[in-house]
């Protein structure tokens, strides 16, 4: 039988054997209920309740929100959960974080949260700490599920800093920001998955550089093998889809994209690093402001001053493969010569086929197909010269008006890709054939549409 005792004369704990249930009635500090706390116990807040703090955890302990709203959350030890809450407040200075992740925070959860930033100048929504060792180390938080959790609202921010290893990131929706990146990423072998980001909104007195994703070497920090898959990116202002540099830190590079749908995005993806990865990925109406392609994989030039280490230097994108990939109506609308990949001369160890090239119907410009040449075809970027892909047609969206993706029985995309084992599934989580078709979705005449409304935020449980 539970036993029941009184805890600062209005927190209830009931004693189990697997650690105590921890009431914290409206009202009441979060901070003194962990004062009394032991690894394993449950922290639960009243419904609804307002807990106007920044609660600093250093006990592996977890936290039922009930639909509850803290301002700050800092978790500094591993194996925290904190799910069915709502965080953020006003006044919060910039530089501020709502949810911090700290440093040998591994195991954590969060789920089934929403963090609201209030258009607060530099205020960081979800920020997992970089290690104190360079460029990775042990206590940079790791192993860590992020799930079901909304951030919107941010200005002049990143909405999410991921760091540490094999973190999972999933079913997020991150949203409505003013000259925001929505992710910076940091550690090795981190999944994003099943996410939309959306409505990036320009403010041009902010001056801050928007992309979706982003990662760099200045600091000295890592960032390698990470696998961004099945998420929707839309309607980002002047912004990018990636600005991915080094800083001539060799640990950078390695990352897989693929089965993502990227559309109304006004600028290109850049990137500098090597061994990228585009598979099966849809470009639909991005870089109509810049009007080039759409994937700009080329070279970095670095001086004392803005290397990690004062080395003079070039990074490059050797290794880029792009592979089964749609661009639909890209870059300059008018133009033959843009709006799918260019790849820089210099590089090496390219490999790009499989893709679908059009504008409204119309194919681009065609080039010299050198397929003994393991860099074929890209001795001149402004022509397409996939030697399997297809250049020009309509793509057979089931309704392209409604930016539905899926293919419909008559598409030239079908069982035109070819196979990868880098691919698990389509973007609906549907088993690919070994002939793949091109672009995120394999044809099925049964599949229902995956809405891009997700469904987030059951905070009774």
């Amino acid at each position: 039988m539970n036993r029941i005792r009184i805890f600062f004369a209005a927190i209830i704990l009931s004693f189990s054997a697997i650690g105590a249930d921890i009431n914290v009635p409206n009202g009441q500090s979060i901070g003194d209920a962990l004062a009394g706390a032991v690894d394993g116990d449950r922290i639960i807040l009243e419904s609804q309740a307002l807990y106007d703090e920044r609660v600093r955890c250093i006990k592996s302990v977890e936290f039922v929100g009930n639909g509850a709203r803290v301002s700050q959350f800092s978790f500094e030890a591993p194996n925290i959960t904190l799910k069915n809450a709502k965080l953020g407040k006003n006044g919060l200075t910039p530089g501020s974080q709502v949810l911090t992740v700290g440093r040998g925070a591994h195991n954590s959860v969060i789920e089934n949260v929403q963090i609201d930033l209030g258009f607060q100048d530099v205020v960081f929504g979800i920020y997992f700490r970089t290690s104190q060792d360079k460029p990775f180390g042990d206590d940079a938080p790791s192993n860590c599920i992020v799930r079901n959790v909304e951030i919107k609202n941010g200005r002049a921010t990143t909405m999410l800093t991921i760091a540490g290893d094999n973190n999972v990131f999933r079913d997020l929706w991150i949203h409505d920001g003013q000259n925001i990146d929505f992710i910076r990423i940091f550690g090795r072998n981190n999944l994003i998955e099943n996410s939309l980001f959306e409505n990036q909104m320009y403010v041009a007195e902010l001056g801050n550089h928007p992309d979706f994703i982003q990662t760099f070497g200045d600091n000295s920090d890592g960032s390698l093998d990470h696998i961004i898959r099945n998420n929707v990116i839309r309607h980002i202002r002047q912004g990018q889809i990636c600005q991915l540099t080094n800083a001539l830190l060799p640990q950078i590079g390695g990352f897989v994209f693929y089965n993502n749908i990227f559309y109304d995005i006004d600028l290109q993806a850049s990137c500098s690093i090597p061994n990228v990865k585009w598979f099966n990925n849809l470009f639909s109406n991005c870089n109509l402001v810049n009007q080039g392609h759409v994937l700009a994989l080329g070279s970095r030039d670095y001086t004392e001053a803005t290397s990690y280490d004062g080395t003079i230097g070039t990074s490059y994108a050797h290794g880029a493969q792009v592979v089964n990939n749609i661009f639909w109506n890209n870059g300059n609308l008018d133009s033959d010569n843009a709006g799918w990949y260019g790849m820089e001369a210099g590089l090496n160890n390219l490999f790009a086929n499989n893709n679908f090239v059009s504008k409204n119907g119309n194919p681009v410009r065609a080039g010299t197909v050198h397929v003994n040449d393991p860099n074929y075809g890209f001795n001149d970027t402004f022509r397409f010269s996939d030697p399997n892909g297809i250049n020009g047609g309509f793509p057979g969206f089931r309704d392209l008006g409604g930016h539905d993706f899926h293919l419909t029985p008559t598409s030239i995309l079908i069982d035109r890709g070819i196979f990868s084992a880098i691919v698990e599934g389509d973007h609906d989580g549907k088993a690919r054939m070994n002939q793949f078709d091109i672009g995120p979705y394999e044809f099925s005449a049964s599949l229902l549409n995956k809405p891009f409304n997700l469904q987030l935020l059951r905070y009774n449980q």
